[in-house]
């Protein structure tokens, strides 16, 4: 047995925590590997995909000027 084994899978948690974000199989992959990074990285991809701004959006009433 190896110590990996004793591991629980992570795969489907990692699937949920970036549900937000998630476009295709390989974003779980770069989130299980790189937690931060992929994170700007979604959030960048995301920004230039929508064009939104996110530094500009309103969390409280989820708004973004146009």
């Amino acid at each position: 047995m190896r110590p990996a084994d004793l591991l629980p899978p992570q795969l489907e948690n990692y699937k949920e925590e970036i549900k937000e974000f998630y476009e295709q199989e390989e974003d779980v992959l770069t989130y299980a590997l790189f937690p931060q990074v992929a994170l700007k990285f979604f959030s960048l991809r995301k920004a230039e995909k929508y064009r939104i701004d996110e530094t500009l959006v309103n969390k409280q009433d989820m708004t973004h000027p146009v």
